[in-house]
């Protein structure tokens, strides 16, 4: 591990050196979501989901409930 010290001129150019190196199509990656269609709306949904099969499918209370429909809600906005 590393300590808490500032970088020398050699760790510097080096660091430098080895960003330089770099494919240009590595630094320049699109930042926009990864989404794909669902066939019968053509509404675009991300790739990566939420992870709510632990905490959604449960059984609740009509409160638990309209808790849990909440935040999918918010989650939306």
């Amino acid at each position: 591990m590393r300590d808490h010290r500032k970088w020398t001129r050699r760790e510097t150019i080096t660091a430098g050196t080895a960003l330089a190196c770099l494919p240009g199509s590595i630094l320049a990656q699109d930042a926009r979501m990864l989404t794909r269609e669902i066939p019968d709306s053509g509404e675009a949904m991300p790739v990566i989901g939420l992870g709510t099969y632990n905490v959604f499918d449960v059984p609740g209370s009509p409160e638990e409930l309209a808790t849990r429909q909440a935040i999918i809600e918010l989650m939306g906005d």
